[in-house]
């Protein structure tokens, strides 16, 4: 891929008589470009929420899959604490866990835990949240999946009351 400059050159009399071109090879620029592409309908397209979060847990940026589960427009979410959305009995160690990786100590963790949708209702979510440090080793951000299990979870209550569930 290349990008070209093209000028014109004009005699003393003005009309043109030549051009001079410059060209640049920007095949790795185009290629990022396709990469970025990807990885965008990659998230936009997934099953699941993704969210990158800044290292005090706010949302930077996430996908519509997530809105859906959390039951909240993006615009309502960039910029409010994941913690904000938890259930208040899950929160305790959702934080502890969070602290953990943007202290470095921890590079991801993964557990069930409650969301609350903007009605109120609770929604059953596996969320898997991971590390993303710079080139310099040091915590940058988060990056969360969170897929909704409310439905498997109510299904493991109603085998549990019948009876049918393990322990």
């Amino acid at each position: 891929w290349l990008e070209t400059s093209l000028v014109p050159i004009r005699s003393a009399a003005g009309p043109v008589v030549a051009v001079m071109g410059i060209s640049r090879d920007v095949t790795a620029r185009h290629r990022a470009d396709e990469s970025e592409q990807r990885y965008r309908a990659t998230v936009e397209h997934a099953t699941v929420g993704i969210a990158n979060l800044a290292l005090d847990g706010s949302f930077l940026g996430l996908n519509e899959r997530l809105c859906g589960i959390l039951g909240r427009g993006a615009a309502e979410l960039v910029g409010t604490r994941f913690e904000e959305l938890l259930h208040p009995e899950d929160r305790t160690e959702v934080a502890l866990r969070l602290g953990e990786l943007t202290a470095g100590q921890a590079s991801w963790f993964a557990r069930e835990a409650r969301c609350l949708r903007r009605d109120g209702s609770p929604v059953w979510v596996q969320a898997a949240v991971s590390l993303v440090r710079d080139d310099r080793e040091r915590p940058r951000e988060l990056v969360a999946v969170l897929e909704d299990v409310s439905a498997k979870r109510q299904l493991e209550e109603r085998l549990r009351d019948a009876g049918l569930a393990r322990s």
